[in-house]
């Protein structure tokens, strides 16, 4: 047998592409193909690895940003965000302390007042009186008061808070004073004996403004009481004292 022809018969086939190795005695490398795959696996690895210790900034970095902020502030945007919160704030602070400080006057006066009528006295206009003529046509005309009768010289105090509009003599009433109060109801004080005020002077609910007497035209000593809401014509004053606490004569026990 030839070499050339020994050589032809043994040499080994070349591997189709696709095709696994195989080993000297005709036998397939198993290890082949799952070796490339680790292979291809390793490098894929260790690239993403690279990319990820590279993604995130430097320590350095950051402190580098964080000095960079300090020094230059915060961005215009951030700037002006911060200060219309800020005016927001201050805005509704201011609207806060306004509406306490509206309160708490509202408070005192409502305290002040309720004070000065305690001071007043019983019925907080006068006391020790009995009343002898009510509101309504006597004697062919309007009586459009009434008539508490008393000691000379009792004294008589205003029931709210108000001007001075007359003090004086009139046609009449005798002695007569008028009170228009803050809510422009004129009070009508007459027959009194004497004035404590003068006219244009500014007085308070319970202040003493006159003394129980028998001027003008009067059949005893009493106070003639009338009250004008807004300054116009007269009403009843009897409702009127009695929804405000006022009404200055003691009402009778009733079986």
């Amino acid at each position: 047998m030839s070499s050339k022809s020994y050589t032809g018969r043994h040499r080994a086939p070349a591997t189709p592409a696709g095709r696994p190795a195989r080993a000297a005695d005709g036998r397939s490398t198993p290890w082949a193909k799952p070796l490339a795959w680790s292979l291809v696996g390793l490098t894929t690895t260790a690239a993403l690895v690279q990319s990820t210790l590279a993604a995130p900034p430097s320590q350095a970095a950051v402190t580098r940003q964080t000095a960079s902020f300090l020094v230059a502030g915060p961005p215009p945007q951030a700037t002006s965000a911060m200060a219309k919160g800020l005016a927001i704030e201050a805005g509704v602070a201011e609207v806060l302390t306004q509406q306490a400080t509206v309160a708490t006057r509202t408070v005192d006066a409502v305290a002040d007042t309720t004070t000065r009528l305690a001071r007043a006295g019983a019925g907080g206009m006068v006391t020790n009186v009995t009343l002898t003529s009510g509101f309504g046509m006597r004697w062919g005309r309007l009586h459009a008061g009434l008539d508490f009768a008393g000691p000379v010289g009792t004294p008589i105090r205003t029931v709210g808070d108000g001007t001075v509009t007359f003090a004086g003599q009139q046609q009449g009433y005798g002695n007569k004073v008028e009170v228009t109060l803050t809510d422009g109801t004129v009070l009508y004080f007459g027959h009194l004996h004497t004035i404590a005020v003068t006219d244009g002077q500014t007085v308070s609910a319970g202040q003493v403004i006159a003394t129980l007497g028998n001027s003008g035209r009067s059949t005893g000593p009493h106070l003639h009481f009338e009250v004008h809401p807004g300054g116009g014509g007269p009403i009843d004053p009897e409702p009127w004292l009695r929804s405000r606490g006022l009404w200055p004569v003691p009402d009778r026990a009733t079986a």
